[in-house]
């Protein structure tokens, strides 16, 4: 009976996670489309960005893999996975300055496919090398040093040893930032250009400009299928799980120097635009018309709202996950979020939209519901699944033993992940204070700061919005370290 249990509140989570999909189809104010020759074309422009960017994003992780191969030490290996993997935990809207800034100094566009496979190789590269160089560490460098003790030149090492060993871990990363690419919308949407590089972008352009919900909601309904499916794969790819690593796994032959490679990934994506940011500084301090902007009313306005947007999603994000942690861990719970990555930016938008509440701080609420509906899945499969897992044996022997679910939920899980619960929340929440794309389809003009920094990026007031940006990117590493430290108390 526990087990039918534990099913039945799995599938409830499940449901509620892919629910804006159900709703969607039961609100649609117009089902019926008529499909051209031209239907398949986004799709096909959708799948070309998702394949370009991983194989990039593949190639380039493990150039920077070697970065953590020359470490010689466990904190060194820790300092160098933290760099490569902060790009991850960039918001959209900082990326996409950062890449304004970087076209700029290169006086080319920003726009067009080409940019957005390059951000999204710097942004998944980091993520790429973690994985390959664990990987490697744990399975394959022992066979790699018997073989050079053997002599097989690097050559034979790298065609017959390297790529067969490290297929498992080559094929799920594939499928993994393909997946992530594949449902891009953000960065597609401004730095795309004309060309529809993800079907997102297609998606949100037929409700919002044409009002085609049928069509939308058919190629949303693919694009689920296809992460659907990717998913299965992430599951069925999953490579052995990985252990603590050791101070003699760590040691390579690599040279030092090569640790800086690192930092490629973290100074495009951020370097360029905050030296650009601080410079227009100097040139705003004397601008009387930027001043009296910052303390108009609409501005006083956007920072309160935004701060309780940051507000509501952490809050929401430690809610969702007590919920999943309280109806306790099975198979299907875990393969869900092995994969499911997140529901359509665009149809999650509209249909969060669509229901009850006009007022503002209702509008609030939703945006932060719909934010928080988009990241949890993501952020928990990062930062709390592979703990969860570890607690399978102390939950199984105290389920044996009786234990009842608040018992398991209070003396057991809780007090072992709220550590990682709070930190994900923070993250996701730390990410709201630069999303435009989910708040743009509640409020229309600057009632946030990411959208007054969009309205100013179209205004063409760069420099503007490159320093406000700035200040908000500070406000929220203040707010991350603030938090963290708080967080240090609240493990103990």
């Amino acid at each position: 009976m526990k087990i039918k249990k534990d099913h039945i509140f799995t599938v409830f989570i499940i449901a509620i996670l892919i629910s804006p999909y159900l709703l969607a189809f039961l609100n649609a104010p117009q089902l019926n489309f008529k499909l051209d020759r031209s239907w398949a074309w986004p799709l096909v422009a959708g799948l070309k960005q998702a394949s370009l960017s991983a194989l990039v994003s593949l190639l380039f992780g493990a150039l920077l893999a070697s970065s953590l191969f020359s470490c010689r030490t466990q904190k060194s290996y820790g300092r160098i996975k933290m760099i490569l993997l902060a790009p991850n935990f960039i918001p959209p809207l900082f990326i996409i300055l950062s890449v304004m800034s970087l076209s700029g100094a290169l006086s080319i566009s920003h726009q067009g496919l080409t940019w957005v496979v390059v951000t999204h190789s710097l942004m998944n590269g980091g993520l790429v090398a973690v994985a390959l160089s664990s990987y490697f560490l744990q399975n394959v460098k022992k066979s790699w040093e018997v073989a050079r003790v053997l002599g097989a030149n690097p050559f034979d090492r790298l065609v017959r040893l390297w790529v067969p060993m490290m297929l498992p871990v080559l094929k799920q990363n594939f499928v993994l930032v393909f997946a992530l690419c594949l449902v891009s919308f953000s960065i597609p949407l401004v730095i795309g250009g004309a060309s529809v590089t993800s079907l997102e972008v297609h998606i949100f352009q037929l409700i919002r400009s044409e009002g085609n919900w049928g069509l939308a909601l058919s190629y949303s309904l693919i694009q689920s299928v296809l992460v659907l499916f990717l998913a299965y794969l992430l599951w069925r790819l999953d490579p052995p799980q990985e252990n603590a690593l050791s101070q003699d796994s760590i040691v390579s032959g690599l040279p030092r120097g090569l640790i800086f490679l690192s930092f490629i990934p973290l100074l495009l994506l951020a370097g360029i635009w905050i030296f650009d940011s601080l410079t227009q500084a100097l040139t705003l301090f004397g601008d009387n018309l930027f001043q009296s902007f910052v303390l108009s009313p609409l501005f006083l306005d956007a920072a309160i709202n935004s701060g309780l947007i940051f507000l509501f999603v952490f809050l929401m994000q430690i809610f969702f996950s007590m919920g999943v942690l309280s109806g306790g861990r099975t198979s299907p719970l875990e393969a869900f979020f092995q994969g499911y990555l997140a529901p359509s930016v665009a149809v999650l938008g509209f249909t969060m939209s669509m229901l009850p509440g006009e007022g503002e701080i209702w509008l609030l609420i939703k945006s932060s519901i719909c934010f928080s509906l988009l990241t949890f899945p993501l952020l928990f499969r990062w930062q709390v699944l592979s703990t969860w897992k570890d607690l399978s044996a102390q939950l199984q022997v105290a389920r044996s033993l009786g234990a009842s679910g608040s018992v398991l939920f209070w003396e057991i899980s809780w007090p072992q992940l709220k550590g990682a619960v709070l930190q994900m929340s923070l993250v996701a929440a730390v990410w709201s204070l630069g999303d435009f794309a989910v708040t743009s389809f509640f409020f229309s003009g600057g009632k946030t700061m990411a959208l007054i920094i969009v309205d100013l990026l179209n205004k063409y007031r760069m420099e503007w919005a490159s320093f406000l940006s700035f200040l908000l990117f500070i406000f929220g590493l203040l707010t991350f370290y603030a938090f963290q430290r708080i967080f240090t108390h609240v493990r103990d």
